[in-house]
């Protein structure tokens, strides 16, 4: 599941790192599981691609 993380949100992105996603540089989002993206209130942040 990708999700759209901001640049200069960087609490987010630790937060996302501790749950274990990962930044995809190739399509310049995050990756995350879909249970760890309800558990964080990320759901209007997935990109569906």
């Amino acid at each position: 599941m990708f999700v759209k993380i901001e640049y200069d949100e960087k609490r987010l992105q630790n937060v996302i790192r501790s749950v274990g996603g990962s930044w995809d540089k190739e399509k310049k989002l995050w990756n995350i599981f879909y249970g760890d993206v309800v558990n964080l209130g990320l759901e209007d942040r997935i990109v569906e691609k």
